[in-house]
């Protein structure tokens, strides 16, 4: 059974990449649509409402009149958008202001913040937080303004996110069992957080604790069935994980269920497949081993991003059947 070694970094990208950081290089102009907060990212704590709840009048001065109080001294934004949530019983609003570039928003920046928090800067009576991102102007108009801040800073709110942040570096640089700690941190800190479970079952499967990592893949899946949150290519990780880290466990019935169900949700997807050939292999099912060997190589064009679909040959799952005929005949069907 197959384990990609470029994984950790496709998760890297595809996780915590949703929104670049305020310090994130040089990139093309974004749109509102672009930046906005996905409501599942906060789910289950907070939840999307209609209306406007910015915390300050300030705040609802300047979305209302953008277009004309800084007429003459810079462009008006080209297009705005608001975004509200509550969070237990706290109701906050995000704006978004979209300017037509970089140089727009730079000019405007300082007199929003003179508007919002007035001469003496953000405090406890303003305390709406105020970035850029990109050519994209956001205020978080909250009581919390940075819970919603780390959602966009590092894929997590709250306190969690900057949790969430720390252990990210060690699991860059494959200390899986330092970064294993701050994800454990973090699934104590927000049970609720698909995230923090996915994270820590990948730093419990790729140190060989595989059984110990089944339960947070699990836990994982629930909440995204649950609340969704997760990438396409995410999803299709964690399938992949969870069926391995259950086979290399001894659960292989549970594999081959797991691997099933995903292709039913997922058809397109090649190593669910090929995963389950594995399976079906390792279960001396040589007939469904070959059929799904051949419905994954079918498909092989839609591999995840840096990945190759297998070679099965130097698949251990495989290896007692290199000289059966049938599946030689199988591979070189299929060109190998």
């Amino acid at each position: 059974m197959t384990r990609a070694a470029l994984r950790i970094a496709v998760l890297l990208v595809a996780v915590v990449g949703g929104v670049a950081p305020v310090h994130a290089a040089e990139s093309p102009a974004k749109a509102v649509a672009d930046v906005m907060l996905a409501p599942e990212s906060l789910a289950p704590a907070c939840k999307p409402i209609k209306g406007e709840f910015g915390i300050s009048i300030q705040a609802r001065t300047h979305y209302a009149l953008v277009e004309t109080i800084g007429a003459p001294l810079f462009k008006p934004p080209v297009h705005k958008a608001l975004q509200s949530f509550i969070c237990d019983k706290a109701k906050s609003t995000i704006y978004y202001y979209e300017y037509a570039s970089k140089a727009d928003l730079n000019a405007a920046i300082g007199y929003t913040k003179g508007v919002i928090w007035g001469e003496g800067g953000r405090s406890e009576m303003h305390p709406e937080y105020i970035f850029p991102i990109e050519n994209v102007l956001v205020v978080i108009s909250s009581r919390d303004a940075e819970y919603f801040a780390n959602a966009f800073f590092y894929g997590v709110p709250g306190e969690a996110g900057e949790i969430f942040s720390n252990a990210l570096e060690p699991y860059g640089k494959k200390d899986y069992a330092s970064a294993e700690a701050g994800f454990r941190a973090v699934t104590q800190k927000s049970p609720d957080l698909l995230l923090g479970h996915l994270y820590l079952g990948h730093c419990l499967f790729y140190q060989g604790k595989y059984a110990d990592a089944i339960p947070e893949y699990e836990r994982a899946t629930s909440l995204a069935a649950a609340h969704g949150g997760l990438t396409q290519v995410n999803g299709r990780i964690l399938s992949d994980q969870l069926g391995m880290a259950y086979a290399l466990s001894g659960r292989l019935d549970d594999a081959r269920k797991s691997f099933e169900a995903t292709i039913k949700r997922d058809p397109d997807y090649p190593m669910s497949y090929y995963n389950l050939a594995c399976t079906a292999a390792e279960q001396g099912d040589l007939d469904a081993a070959i059929a799904n060997l051949k419905q994954g190589h079918a498909r092989r064009q839609n591999v995840l991003p840096g990945e190759a679909f297998p070679d099965p040959r130097g698949d251990d799952s495989f290896k007692r059947y290199l000289d059966d005929a049938k599946f030689k005949a199988a591979l070189a069907e299929m060109g190998y």
